[in-house]
């Protein structure tokens, strides 16, 4: 043929007009996310490390907590605290975070709330911590 050989490198798909005989002559970056399902609040990007999903602006990624890879659970941004969208005694200060708020009962105020590990400020009683 020709007397040599073309191959298109890895990431690469082969679009010559002759890929059998001429193989390697035309050659396109392929679409690596074209594969990837992310959450349908985030996109895909090739990184250097492979393709990774994001979730779009306004959008937290709760994905770990589901055991899942990142942009596959995406939650909209919402500010519990200043929408009043939250359980906080009202002896307590309401504190966003990025995923939902916390809780922390105000000076002068001991936390009795039943889990004080993972929901505290729910109860807040007048009196000093023990």
């Amino acid at each position: 043929l020709d007397g040599y050989n073309c191959q298109c490198k890895p990431g690469w798909t082969d679009n010559s007009p002759n890929r059998e005989n001429a193989p390697g002559r035309s050659c396109k970056k392929a679409n690596i996310c074209a594969s990837i399902q992310c959450a349908k609040e985030a996109e895909c990007r090739e990184t250097e490390l492979g393709p990774i999903c994001e979730c779009f602006s306004g959008y937290v990624d709760i994905s770990r907590q589901h055991g899942m890879a990142a942009g596959h659970v995406c939650r909209k941004v919402v500010n519990e605290c200043a929408t009043g969208k939250h359980d906080c005694s009202s002896s307590a200060t309401c504190i966003d975070t990025a995923d939902l708020f916390t809780c922390r009962c105000r000076d002068g105020f001991r936390d009795e709330s039943p889990d004080v590990v993972n929901r505290p400020g729910r109860v807040c009683v007048r009196g000093l911590k023990f």
